[in-house]
């Protein structure tokens, strides 16, 4: 796994601390635009992430999260027979 540290949008300088496997790991392609779908391992949260500019100029090695989408996680039995919680997250 891998360290991915994406800022949480365009106008935040706070970073989410994801850790990621290799295959996301090759879907982000610094210096070039890019746009990827990625799984942090640890809690099964996916978010869509993009290149993004650092402060160097001309230098396209920063990534924002574009938007959460729905976890990977398995839905805890007691959710379904309760029902079904609704998701906060995106398709």
């Amino acid at each position: 796994m891998q360290l991915f540290t994406p800022r949480v949008s365009s106008t935040s300088e706070e970073r989410l601390r994801l850790s990621i496997n290799e295959q996301d790991l090759a879907k982000v392609k610094r210096g070039q635009p890019w746009k990827a779908d990625v799984t942090d391992q640890l809690t099964g949260n996916r978010y869509r992430v993009r290149g993004a500019a650092c402060d160097a100029p001309g230098c396209r090695c920063d990534a924002i999260v574009i938007k959460q989408l729905r976890s990977s996680a398995p839905v805890a039995p007691d959710a379904d027979a309760a029902g079904g919680a609704q998701s906060k997250w995106e398709k």
